[in-house]
């Protein structure tokens, strides 16, 4: 007979009523009403996630935090002689394998008597019994202790439901001689859903309040504020993020300083990212050299202008308001995604038409 027999989704039954339950290294599977299963069927292993307490059918996962599984397994002796007994476990791109062991259901540890390899550095595992025929018959677990990659380094997109929630499904397969069972596993769930750029900007005013807009004078220097929002939940290593703030021309650009989530000036860290102004077009540009360290987190440019007095102005009135509302707004790029903020306006000193005659006096006259 083949290895056919599933198991449920929350626990392994052997030769027991549906009433019992069954302890495999103190800890307790939940009952299951599957009737009686025999020995001399091959039964399906089944991996859930499970923290000190027990198993679970779900269950959460934060970055940098390890998670474990259990995943029960039990050999058949409906064939007489195994060439070959093989769990193999490939992740999904967003886990990363921490460690294996191998256990009896008992408890004990039997790692020693698998050869277990990595499937790349770190994308799972394969698990191969040194005897296969000392497994004839014989229930075991595997304890497999995975993490959540950085944040900013996968992406999650593929995981992402419509209403936002992340859930990370994953497989685990038992091989005996040639007979292969693959059995799904109860996602694990990734709190909280990914952050999508929010880019706010501000001026600030002569109280040194941030507001939507402030009037001005000619050449005379007044400050931005850009709060952008990093993206979380993406790739951004590889797609690449920069914060730009492209002033229109009337607006000479002046100092800007770049400051991290808690508040400390990283302008000049190269670690943290390289700052271009290209004062012909009034322009800043900020590219975060290694974007998932801000994954989710926040970046402030603080950035000083100066607005111009010339006509190209004029394009810029407004006859609703009987002024002048010079816009800008401020991005930020995340790979081929381009995430736009508010506009503000800066309003400048009014100059009425006026006309005046003086006379010359004698010392200022060159014409005597």
């Amino acid at each position: 007979m083949k290895n056919t027999h599933k198991l449920t989704k929350t626990a392994v039954v052997l030769g027991v009523l549906a009433s019992s339950v069954l302890s495999i290294g103190g800890t307790v599977f939940a009952k299951s009403m599957v009737g009686k299963v025999s020995y001399n069927e091959a039964v399906r292993q089944h991996k859930v996630a499970f923290d000190e307490k027990g198993l679970t059918k779900k269950g959460n996962i934060a970055y940098g935090k390890p998670r474990k599984y259990k995943a029960p397994f039990t050999v058949g002796n409906d064939k007489k002689d195994l060439k070959k007994v093989e769990i193999e476990d490939n992740l999904e791109a967003p886990l990363k394998l921490d460690a294996v062991t191998i256990h009896t259901a008992e408890g004990t540890d039997v790692t020693d008597k698998w050869t277990v390899t990595k499937i790349g550095t770190d994308k799972g595992f394969k698990a191969v019994s040194k005897d296969p025929n000392a497994t004839w018959g014989q229930s075991y677990y595997a304890e497999i202790t995975v993490e959540l990659r950085k944040d900013g380094t996968v992406d999650l997109g593929p995981y992402t439901g419509k209403d936002g929630s992340i859930q990370i499904p994953n497989d685990i397969t038992l091989t005996v001689n040639d007979d292969k069972h693959k059995e799904p596993t109860p996602p694990i769930v990734v709190p909280p859903a990914p952050v999508k750029p929010v880019v706010v900007k501000k001026v600030i005013d002569k109280d040194g309040k941030l507001v939507d807009e402030r009037n001005v004078e000619f050449n005379k220097s007044y400050k931005y504020s850009m709060t952008y929002t990093i993206a979380s939940g993406r790739n951004l290593d590889k797609e690449g993020v920069k914060l730009v703030d492209d002033m229109e021309d009337e607006i000479k650009l002046g100092s800007v300083v770049v400051k991290d989530q808690s508040g400390k000036d990283i302008t000049k860290d190269d670690k943290a990212g390289t700052l271009k102004t290209d004062d012909s077009k009034s322009m800043l540009t900020w590219t975060l050299k290694t974007p998932s360290d801000y994954a989710g987190k926040k970046i402030t440019i603080e950035a000083e202008g100066t607005l111009r007095n010339r006509p190209s102005l004029k394009k810029f009135f407004d006859e609703k308001s009987n002024t002048t509302r010079v816009p800008n707004l401020t991005t930020e790029e995340v790979g081929k995604d381009n995430y736009k903020s508010n506009t503000v306006h800066v309003i400048p000193q009014v100059l009425k038409g006026t006309i005046d005659k003086w006379i010359v006096s004698d010392d200022q006259d060159n014409t005597k």
